[in-house]
């Protein structure tokens, strides 16, 4: 048996333990006693969990809650070894062969561009962001356009793209494209393939992109990633995958710790804002 029939055979049987044990009540379970048969879920309410389930399995079928997912109703996931396992293969509403659906980030915008001899051209605005993580309680972070996290990239496979890097920054950094395979010369790490780019200066990166899918891009600079300085860089598709999905949301999750009491004091550091 292969890893991944046994992973899912682990899990399998995991869920027709944990399905038995809320049929079957508690009081024998307790006992460190099997429950009763007449505990049993009725026959209609069962069914083998595969198309080619054995006669040992069809013994240990789940009960109609736990037999497949729905998008209409509550229910538990269905099998582990189904496809449709917690929705995660379950198609969308769109019909098949349209364009992959746009991408939303909730409270982050668009990195916006513009078409340069064929080439998509951004600009990234390295500066001091101020937000409001909690009702009055601000803080200074460093971030992108005035934006923290940054605003998101959002390009097709097969373009190619130029990002013009205005450092509006106290310090030096640079931009790194996690995930992406490019030219090394492009790739964004300070004192390996590029110097960092200096307080009030710009630098342009440029490259093909032939991947498609989720990535970052982020400053490779000691702490400044740490301190907001990351987005996302979603790279759709040529062809848009199946089953498909009829809306893709967009979280990034990062700790802070706020003091109400006292901010970090960037603003008075940091060189006139970009509005």
């Amino acid at each position: 048996m292969s890893d991944d029939n046994s992973r899912r055979e682990f899990l399998r049987r995991g869920a027709v333990a944990a399905a038995a044990g809320i049929v079957g009540g508690g009081s024998a379970a307790a006992n460190g006693q099997d429950p009763p048969a007449a505990e049993a879920p009725p026959a209609e309410d069962r069914k083998a969990s595969g198309a080619e389930a054995t006669a040992a399995e069809s013994s240990e079928r789940l009960p109609e809650k736990f037999q497949e997912y729905s998008r209409y109703r509550p229910s538990y996931g269905g099998p582990p070894e189904s496809d449709s396992y917690m929705g995660k293969l379950v198609p969308g509403l769109r019909a098949s062969g349209l364009p992959p659906v746009r991408v939303e980030a909730p409270d982050l915008g668009k990195l916006p561009w513009k078409m340069v001899n064929g080439v998509k051209e951004f600009h990234i605005y390295c500066e001091h962001v101020r937000r409001e993580l909690l009702p009055g309680n601000w803080m200074d972070f460093f971030g992108y356009n005035g934006s923290m996290p940054g605003p998101t990239i959002e390009v097709q496979q097969g373009d190619r793209v130029r990002f013009v890097v205005h450092n509006q920054l106290p310090e030096p950094t640079t931009i790194h494209w996690h995930g992406l395979e490019l030219p090394v010369e492009e790739d964004g790490v300070p004192g390996l393939t590029q110097k960092p780019i200096p307080p009030g200066e710009t630098y342009v990166y440029e490259f093909d992109l032939h991947q498609a899918g989720t990535f970052f891009y982020h400053s490779h600079m000691p702490m400044q990633e740490a301190f907001g300085m990351v987005g996302f860089f979603i790279i759709h598709p040529a062809v848009a995958h199946d089953p498909p999905v009829d809306r893709d949301f967009l979280l990034l999750f990062q700790n802070f710790r706020i003091d109400p009491n006292q901010t970090i004091p960037l603003a008075s550091k940091s060189p006139a804002i970009r509005r």
